[in-house]
């Protein structure tokens, strides 16, 4: 395909901000003159080259009706200027001189990568919500399970990471396969294959490894109340950033060039349309700066909550009343023992509230929630 395009063809091949090409052919306008005059056909005065895979919903609804639509114009302007030459002159008495009057403008369509399939509307919509949502829930279930065996307070914070770490990678890397295999399993007649496949992997457990990352950081620093809409925003400025493209936005959104999102779609049509649009220049410094970045927050985040589970557990061991103590409340006139607890019980109430609070923010948020698990609530 490539090597038959031309040089405008490989031009919006090239380019990452062309969305299509169109250009009228060598010779197109003596031979669209002399055709009706000597009954022969006309050949394709106009080829227009364009990228289906490349904002597929977009592409067929805007920029494919808009191509037809000047087509059909050039055609108006042609029967506008030609149209009683051409009667007088008598050439449309050969059925041959008649159909090309008839139908002056041909065009060449060249589609640099068919994307016809249904599932082509999820590529950027769906494709980009669910690894967020899927990180945000699996965050959860680490947590409790974390809370369950009190892994904060009882490992070391390097321990920690390297736990989390790996559970973090063997998890995305089974959601991106299952992201890519749904790809393949509704791609229908679409012209792809098995390294596009493993591409298409390697990217999307990227874009899942980083959006864990960042759940992770929030989930340390935010408040519960808050984290639905942290989430819901982030899931809104990705989804938001690939719906369509910035060459036909108003310039405010271009700031979307630095979300993850925009740009793991990016890459994922040039693997797709066989490097079609080569952004790599611009995505890749992008999403590793963002990768990068966030593994140094979670290191950090990771530190934060060991150390909040080892006070939370120095606050609930400092609420234990000792031996002495409970003797003395024994032996005590129930008078005596009402007044001593009026003194004891309001710091030792104070105490067991900041150990609940430190344990919350240590392991929160969390599924099961702690009432499950059977402890106190945090």
């Amino acid at each position: 395909m490539a090597s038959g395009l031309g040089v405008v063809g490989q031009s919006v091949l090239n380019a990452y901000g062309l969305l299509r090409a169109i250009y009228t052919n060598q010779g197109a306008s003596a031979n669209l003159s002399s055709a009706p005059a000597e009954g022969t056909s006309n050949p394709d005065a106009i080829t227009y080259i364009w990228n289906g895979a490349r904002y597929p919903a977009f592409s067929q609804g805007s920029v494919y009706s808009n191509i037809l639509t000047l087509i059909q114009l050039t055609r108006s302007a042609y029967y506008s200027f030609n149209a009683s030459n051409i009667a007088q002159s008598g050439a449309l008495s050969s059925q041959v001189g008649l159909q090309t009057f008839l139908n002056p403008i041909q065009a060449l369509e060249i589609n640099i990568q068919p994307t016809t399939q249904g599932t082509r509307v999820l590529y950027n919509t769906i494709t980009l919500v669910m690894p967020i949502i899927q990180q945000f829930l699996f965050m959860l279930a680490l947590n409790g399970i974390s809370g369950e065996f009190e892994l904060f307070s009882k490992l070391r914070p390097s321990t920690n990471g390297l736990l989390r770490l790996g559970l973090s990678i063997s998890y995305t890397l089974i959601g991106s396969l299952c992201i890519a295999g749904y790809i393949w399993a509704f791609k229908e007649s679409w012209d792809v294959n098995g390294n596009q496949f493993a591409l298409t992997w390697i990217v999307m457990w990227l874009y899942m490894h980083i959006n864990f990352l960042l759940v992770d950081i929030l989930t340390t620093w935010v408040p519960m109340q808050f984290m639905p809409f942290c989430i819901l925003t982030w899931v809104v400025m990705n989804a938001a950033s690939a719906i369509s493209p910035f060459k036909l936005n108003p310039g405010f959104y271009r700031w979307g060039y630095a979300l993850p999102g925009h740009e793991v779609y990016q890459v994922l049509v040039k693997i797709w349309s066989h490097g079609c649009g080569n952004q790599l220049h611009i995505a890749l410094p992008v999403l590793f700066s963002w990768w990068f970045a966030a593994i140094a927050l979670v290191i950090v985040a990771v530190h934060t909550r060991c150390r909040k589970a080892s006070a939370a557990e120095k606050a609930e061991t400092a609420t234990e009343p000792s031996e002495e103590d409970q003797r003395q409340t024994d032996s005590a006139e129930a008078d005596s023992a009402r007044r001593s607890s009026a003194v004891e019980l309001v710091p030792q109430r104070t105490r067991t509230i900041e150990s609940i609070r430190l344990e919350r923010e240590a392991y929160g948020p969390s599924y099961p929630p702690p009432i499950v698990r059977g402890q106190p609530a945090r």
